[in-house]
C-alpha cells in the first residue's frame, strides 16, 4: 500500500468510525431546558429553542464527528411547545393579575373626577341666583351626548293578577310602559304616588308579589293603604325606544307620567306624590328639583353627586363636568318648591352622601333625616308605612316619624 493510500484509508476510518462522535452538549442542554419550559419554568424556553436550533446546526455540519440530532430536534419541539404554553398563561393570567392594578388606576381616576366636582362648591352652584325652572332650563338646552349601552330589550311582563294594570303613557314621540293600580270604582278621587325602585329602574317587572320587608322595593304599604301607585318604566327600559341617559332624559319621563296619572278620572290630581328607592331616591330628587307638579317628594337613599355610582347607571361621559353636574342633586337644593324629604338608614348607606347636601342646603322646603337601627334597605318598609298613613290623613310630618325607631 502506497503512503498516499494509506493516508486516505486513515482519514476515511477515523470519518466513519475510527473514533466514538461526541454528543452535542447545546442539543442535551436544549432538551433540558425544553422539558423544564414544558413543567412552568417559563423563562427557558427561548434559550432552549435557540440551543437547540444552534447544536443541530452544528451536528448537521460535524460530517459525523458530533451526534445528538435526534436529542436537538425533541429540544426544539419542547421549546416551541413551552413557548406557546408560556404565551398561553400570559394571556390568560396576566390580565387577571393586572385587573386588580387597571381597576385601582380607574377608581382613583374617579375619586380624582369627584374631588374635582366637589371643589365646586354646591353654595356657589347650587343655591345662589337659581329659581325653581333652573334645572328645567339647564336641562333642555344642554345636548347630552350618550357614549355607552347597556341596552337589553326585555318584554314587559303583564301582571298575574287584578292588583295592576299594564298601560303605556307618552313622552314626547316616545310610548312608554308602566304599571298603575286600577280604579277601585268607587266614584272617588284617590291620592296617588310613582314610585322608583332602586338598581336599574328604568325597565319594569313584578311589583306585586310580596317581598322580605328587609327589602321591599315594591313599596307595598301605598298600595294597601288605598294609595294608586304607578311604577312606571322610562327610556331603555324594557322594550322602550332610545338610549338609557342615567338620570337625564328619565326626569322627563317621569314628569310625562305624572301627566298621565293627574288625568286618571280616579286619581286626585292635586294629591300626587313621588317617591324612589337608591338611584330611584336621586331620580325622584332630580324630578323634584325640575318640578313643582308634586304635593311631596319622598327620596330614600340618594347620592349627591352621579359620580358616586363609580360609572354604573350613568351613560355619558364620566369625565364631562357639565354632564354630571346635571345629574347631581346637590347642585340643584335651591329649585325644590314643593316639600322634599329624603331619608336614609343609620347603617350601611349613603348618610355621607345625604350629610353633604344637608350640610350646604338653603331651601326650607327640604329636610334630610336620619333612621335610626335601619341600613339602606331596611327602611323602606316601615317607612312607607308611615308615610302611607299620613298621606290618607293628607298631613306630611315626618318628625313624627323618625323622632322614634321605625320598627
Amino acid at each position: 500500500m502506497s503512503m498516499d493510500s494509506k493516508r486516505n484509508f486513515q482519514q476515511r476510518t477515523s470519518a466513519n468510525g475510527g473514533s466514538h462522535p461526541t454528543t452535542s452538549g447545546k442539543a442535551i442542554t436544549s432538551l433540558v431546558l425544553g422539558l423544564l419550559s414544558l413543567f412552568g419554568a417559563c423563562l427557558t424556553g427561548i434559550p432552549g429553542l435557540i440551543l437547540g436550533i444552534i447544536g443541530l446546526g452544528e451536528i448537521n455540519r460535524s460530517s459525523g464527528r458530533v451526534s445528538g440530532r435526534g436529542i436537538a430536534v425533541c429540544g426544539i419541539v419542547f421549546n416551541s411547545l413551552g413557548i406557546a404554553w408560556t404565551a398561553l398563561i400570559f394571556l390568560l393570567v396576566l390580565p387577571a393579575l393586572l385587573l386588580p392594578a387597571i381597576q385601582a388606576a380607574r377608581d382613583k381616576a374617579r375619586e380624582q373626577v369627584d374631588q374635582a366636582m366637589m371643589a365646586s362648591p354646591p353654595s356657589a352652584l347650587g343655591n345662589l341666583s337659581r329659581d325653581s325652572g333652573a334645572l328645567s332650563r339647564a336641562r333642555e338646552n344642554f345636548p347630552t351626548q350618550i357614549v355607552k349601552s347597556d341596552y337589553l330589550p326585555e318584554p314587559v311582563e303583564t301582571p298575574g293578577n287584578s292588583e295592576f294594570e299594564l298601560i303605556h303613557y307618552k313622552s314626547g314621540t316616545n310610548s312608554l310602559a308602566a304599571y298603575v293600580t286600577p280604579s277601585p270604582q268607587d266614584g272617588a278621587k284617590h291620592p296617588a304616588i310613582i314610585w322608583i325602585t332602586g338598581g336599574h329602574h328604568s325597565s319594569i317587572g313584578d311589583v306585586w308579589t310580596p317581598r322580605e320587608r328587609s327589602n321591599d322595593q315594591t313599596a307595598t304599604a301605598f298600595r294597601k293603604s288605598g294609595i294608586v301607585m304607578m311604577f312606571a318604566s322610562t327610556r331603555g327600559g324594557n322594550a322602550n325606544p332610545v338610549k338609557r341617559e342615567g338620570f337625564f332624559g328619565e326626569v322627563d319621563d317621569i314628569l310625562a307620567a305624572a301627566d298621565h296619572l293627574a288625568n286618571l278620572p280616579y286619581v286626585d290630581p292635586d294629591q300626587i306624590y313621588l317617591g324612589g328607592h337608591s338611584t330611584g331616591g336621586t331620580l325622584a330628587m332630580l324630578v323634584g328639583e325640575s318640578s313643582d307638579k308634586f304635593r311631596a317628594i319622598f327620596a330614600l337613599g340618594p347620592v349627591a353627586y352621579a359620580h358616586s355610582y363609580r360609572g354604573d347607571f350613568v351613560y355619558c361621559d364620566p369625565q364631562n363636568t357639565k354632564e354630571m353636574e346635571l345629574r347631581s342633586p346637590i347642585y340643584w337644593l335651591s329649585c325644590v318648591s314643593s316639600p322634599m324629604y329624603v331619608f336614609e338608614g343609620e347603617e350601611n348607606g349613603n348618610w355621607d352622601q345625604l350629610k353633604m347636601m344637608a350640610d350646604v342646603n338653603t331651601n326650607p322646603n327640604i329636610q334630610f333625616h336620619k333612621v335610626r337601627y335601619h341600613d339602606h334597605f331596611s327602611l323602606i318598609s316601615p317607612l312607607t308605612e308611615a308615610l302611607a298613613e299620613q298621606i290618607k290623613k293628607e298631613r306630611i310630618n315626618v318628625d313624627d316619624i323618625t323622632s322614634v325607631s321605625l320598627n
